[in-house]
C-alpha cells in the first residue's frame, strides 16, 4: 500500500485519542514522504517545512494545497505559538529574503471537523 494509506490512519487514531505528539511525528512523516515518494514541494516549501520541524514548539509539519506553490501546515503547541511565529519569520527571512515579504503566517486553532449543520 501506498506509504500514505499506512500514515493516515494511524494519524485518525493519535488524533482521536489526543496523543499530540504523536500525530506531529506522523505529519512529519507524510511531509518527508510527499517529497521523497512523491517529488512534491519546491525548493521555499521545502526549506520552510524544514525550518519548521526544527522549531521548538512544533509537534509537526507537511505540505498542504495541490502543491502548486501550496502551503505547509504545523502543529504547534499553543504556549509557544507567539514565539514559534517569530522564530519561523525569522529564519525563513535568512533563506528566503524576498518570498518571506510576500508570505504570511497565520495561527488558527483546529475546529471540530466537517459535519452536517442542518
Amino acid at each position: 500500500a501506498p506509504y500514505e494509506c499506512v500514515v493516515a490512519p494511524s494519524g485518525v487514531e493519535a488524533w482521536r485519542a489526543g496523543r499530540w505528539e504523536e500525530f506531529g511525528r506522523l505529519m512529519n512523516l507524510s511531509g518527508k514522504s510527499s517529497i521523497i515518494n512523491y517529488e512534491c514541494g519546491c525548493e521555499p516549501l521545502i526549506q520552510l517545512r524544514e525550518i519548521l520541524i526544527q522549531t521548538p514548539g512544533v509537534l509537526g509539519a507537511r505540505f498542504s494545497g495541490a502543491g502548486f506553490r501550496g502551503c505547509c501546515v504545523a502543529m504547534v503547541i499553543s504556549e509557544h505559538a507567539e514565539s514559534v511565529l517569530k522564530l519561523v519569520k525569522h529564519a525563513y527571512a535568512k533563506v528566503q529574503p524576498e518570498l518571506a515579504k510576500l508570505g504570511d503566517l497565520l495561527l488558527v486553532d483546529s475546529g471540530d471537523g466537517a459535519r452536517i449543520l442542518a
